[in-house]
């Protein structure tokens, strides 16, 4: 797992699973302090006591306490110049990112992950960084940096970067076995202003979207060779978009948030107007993303502190929302499932890949890791707890 810590012109936090481990990238004030981190994290478990819980532990309790918390193991791989934002390729032990001295780099993190996974348990406690040699795969340089950065999931290898130029360009694999990459001659220049985030389908590998300070949305289908034009243009909102996310069981519905704290679902099949716009955030939204095996369900990270996760399946109710304060942010939508709260400048969320409902956070005061506890779930919610608490511990 691994997460970055700049955009655009604020400090921030990116965040992204890798196989079974964490990356993630600090930003410090000199360049001698910053890194990627790739962690392991293992023996987590289920909150046993709320934090405004009266419960006083004995001696005994406390003891099985500290057996029980959790473990965090970690490689870091220093680097000169603050990251961007960083993303991992899914089937292979590759990250690239973008860096403040407007490099796109590519790092190959197979060393980091073998020795995570190879210390026991015991040594998992004691364990001390391992000094590894590393290199970057590959450096492509720019006129100017970017935030914009995602590997398709369709097809293995390919990338795109967004810059603040207002450029996209696409990356394609040189081989089968992703020793380097080729950088398109030509670029996208269909935005006006720097590109913020891009996504690419995770149905059709020709199939690209990016959000743009310029209050728009555009889906690009690159089989046509049109670097001046997207196949669809969405005039998403009426401040900055900053961020996009695509739905993986519904490939034709994909959300956006924007500065003014609202997000939208919009369905690419007719755009003319979106399917949902919900403005409860009193702040940017900074983050955004459908969960994985639900295709109704929306997770949103603002600047307000708040993750607020969705459940678009719920049909709105008059008598439910009868005598609920209007103002924006106290209003208790019936879609609105659960927030997540006790962070400081948030930035990023990302959905664990296996773990449907686990996420992972990232702000200015740390990450946390967190799945929403539902009063209505399953009767085998236990299980699953206990099923995924196993899991992990094999890291």
């Amino acid at each position: 797992f691994f997460f970055s810590s700049r955009r655009r012109h604020t400090r921030c936090s990116g965040v992204s699973w890798a196989r079974r481990c964490v990356q993630e990238t600090a930003q410090a004030e000199s360049y001698n302090q910053n890194a990627i981190y790739v962690m392991k994290w293992h023996d987590l478990h289920k909150t046993k006591y709320d934090d405004d819980s009266e419960h006083e532990d004995s001696d005994q309790e406390e003891g099985a306490q500290k057996e029980n918390e959790p473990q965090l193991t970690f490689q870091n791989i220093p680097v000169k110049w603050g990251i961007n934002r960083i993303r991992s390729l899914g089937g292979a032990p590759l990250v690239a990112f973008w860096n403040e001295n407007a490099e796109v780099v590519v790092y190959d993190i197979q060393s980091h992950i073998k020795y995570l996974s190879e210390i026991d348990e015991e040594q998992q406690t004691k364990a001390k960084p391992k000094k590894i040699h590393y290199t970057p795969r590959q450096v492509f340089k720019h006129t100017i940096e970017g935030f914009a950065i995602d590997w398709s999931t369709a097809s293995l290898g390919r990338f795109a970067t967004g810059s603040m130029d207002s450029k996209l360009y696409l990356y394609e694999p040189a081989d089968e076995n992703l020793s380097q990459f080729i950088m398109s001659d030509q670029y996208y220049s269909a935005h006006t202003d720097s590109v913020e985030d891009i996504q690419w389908s995770p149905a059709e590998a020709h199939a690209l979207a990016s959000c743009s300070v310029d209050k728009t949305v555009k889906v690009y289908d690159i089989r046509e060779g049109n670097y001046h034009k997207a196949t669809i243009n969405i005039l998403a909102h009426d401040t900055d978009v900053n961020v996009i996310s695509w739905n993986a069981k519904k490939p034709f519905l994909l959300a956006s948030g924007a500065d003014d704290g609202t997000f939208k679902i919009w369905d690419l099949r007719d755009t003319s107007q979106c399917l949902t716009e919900i403005s409860w955030h009193s702040e940017p939204i900074t983050s955004i993303s459908f969960q994985p095996n639900e295709e109704s369900v929306l997770a949103v990270a603002s600047a307000d502190n708040r993750i607020s996760i969705w459940d678009f399946s719920v049909e709105p109710d008059d008598e439910e929302t009868k005598g609920l304060d209007e103002s924006r942010g106290n209003q208790i939508p019936p879609q609105l499932m659960f927030v997540h709260q006790g962070q400081e400048d948030i930035k990023e969320l990302r959905y664990h890949p296996r773990y449907y409902e686990l996420i992972v956070s990232t702000a200015g005061d740390g990450f946390h890791v967190f799945k929403p506890n539902f009063e209505d779930e399953s009767e085998n919610g236990d299980e699953e707890e206990t099923a995924l608490d196993k899991d992990i511990k094999l890291f």
